[in-house]
C-alpha cells in the first residue's frame, strides 16, 4: 500500500492542494536596553488548521531574551486567527500590519511569558504576509502605547513594551517602558 500525504484525493477537483509537512517555527524576543530574567510556559492550549500537524512548543534562551520553537504545520485559516482573537484584548505583528488583528493564522498558542518575576498571559501566532511567515503576540488586558498602534504592544501594566524589528518576520524587541 502506498500513502501520498499532501496531494489532492482527484486532480479533477477544485480543492487546494494542502501541505501537511511539520515545520521548525522560530520566534525570537530580545531585550533591548536592559538585561532581563525572561521565560515562556506553554500551556499547553492551542489552534492549527485541521489537518496540519502539531508537535508543541519550547522555548530557551537566546541573545540574552527568548527563543520559541514551534514544530507545527503551516497552512492558514479564519479558524485559527478567530481563536487568536478571542484570546487577546489587542496584538502587535512583526512586520507592521495595517490590521490590528490578523485575518488568518497557521496556528496559535496560550501561554505565560514571565519578565523579572512578573507573570504575563500571552496568547502567540504565526501568519503570512506575502511570502514571509509572520507573527502575532498579545493577550488579555494587553494595551497599544499610543493612537498608533502599528507594531507595538504593552504588558497590561505597562510596564515591558514589545516593538516589531520592521525587517525580520520572526522577531520582537522588548524593551522596559
Amino acid at each position: 500500500m502506498v500513502v501520498i500525504i499532501g496531494c489532492k484525493k482527484n486532480d479533477n477537483t477544485d480543492e487546494e492542494f494542502v501541505d501537511v509537512t511539520r515545520h521548525d517555527n522560530y520566534l525570537e524576543i530580545w531585550p533591548e536596553q536592559f538585561s532581563p530574567a525572561i521565560s515562556y510556559s506553554w500551556d499547553g492550549n492551542y489552534s492549527i488548521t485541521s489537518g496540519q500537524p502539531w508537535s508543541g512548543v519550547t522555548s530557551g534562551a537566546s541573545h540574552g531574551g527568548l527563543q520559541l520553537l514551534v514544530k507545527a504545520g503551516r497552512k492558514g485559516s479564519d479558524h485559527v486567527s478567530n481563536w487568536f482573537d478571542s484570546n487577546v484584548s489587542n496584538a502587535a505583528c512583526t512586520i507592521n500590519s495595517i490590521s490590528p488583528l490578523p485575518y488568518e493564522l497557521n496556528f496559535a498558542f496560550t501561554g505565560t511569558i514571565t519578565i523579572n518575576g512578573n507573570n504575563y498571559p500571552v496568547t502567540i501566532g504565526q501568519g503570512h504576509s506575502g511570502a514571509s511567515n509572520n507573527w502575532w503576540i498579545g493577550g488579555p488586558g494587553w494595551v497599544f502605547p499610543d493612537k498608533n498602534n502599528g507594531g507595538k504592544i504593552c504588558t497590561p501594566d505597562r510596564k515591558y513594551l514589545f516593538t516589531e524589528d520592521g525587517t525580520s518576520a520572526y522577531l520582537f524587541w522588548i524593551s522596559e517602558k
